[in-house]
């Protein structure tokens, strides 16, 4: 982070329920993964069963089915609930279930290469972004439009800029908190708890 200059947190928009299940399965077989097993998993992606029930006993979230149209698109009037019995859902992974974030992740692989690019005044730049589920740190060596590095139709993946912000290089510098670890403005590491309780760790500046 220090060898930084341009630093940005991001948060993802209702990220587990909009990852796209074709986004998953394409990301799978890119993988090598038999298509038996991404069968399963995409099965697993639309109903979970409860624990110690069958198969068929399922929960079910209708907010994520859509009603597929002639051509295979989903139909934008469709009501969840209302709508006839051909229902089919094509998004969204249940949240605490065992496998949900290690599948979502994959959505969230095109987006988190090392990446170079030309800024408009013909600059050579770069980006990476380390992220972790639906939270992120984009660093950068020029200012970045979030949504054009982050945000991905095919992949249903799209940050929520009233929860991202400028870590530095868009303004005064401010602390960050990820996977439970807060950076301070110092340089110091902290780690808090949600009770409220923290520990300092070391400063930064030792391990960068």
């Amino acid at each position: 982070m220090a060898k930084s200059p341009y630093v940005y947190e991001f948060d993802l928009d209702g990220f587990f329920d909009n990852v796209s299940h074709k986004g998953i399965e394409h990301k799978l077989l890119e993988f090598g993964v038999p298509r038996e097993r991404v069968d399963l998993i995409i099965r697993l992606c639309r109903n979970v069963p409860k624990m110690g029930s069958h198969d068929d006993d399922l929960l079910d979230e209708p907010d994520r089915y859509v009603e597929l149209l002639p051509d295979g698109s989903p139909n934008p009037a469709y009501v969840p609930g209302l709508g006839p019995s051909t229902r089919y859902k094509y998004k969204g992974v249940p949240q605490g279930a065992a496998f949900s974030c290690g599948v979502s992740i994959l959505c969230n692989l095109e987006q988190s290469k090392f990446r170079t690019f030309v800024t408009p005044s013909g600059e050579k730049g770069w980006l990476i972004v380390v992220n972790y589920a639906d939270d992120g740190i984009i660093f950068s060596s020029h200012p970045i439009n979030p949504g054009e590095v982050m945000d991905s139709p095919f992949y249903g993946v799209a940050h929520k800029p009233v929860k991202s912000r400028g870590i530095r290089g868009y303004g005064p510098e401010v602390a960050t908190k990820f996977l439970g670890i807060e950076r301070l403005t110092s340089g110091r590491l902290v780690s808090r708890s949600r009770s409220g309780a923290s520990l300092e760790l070391c400063d930064s500046a030792l391990i960068e």
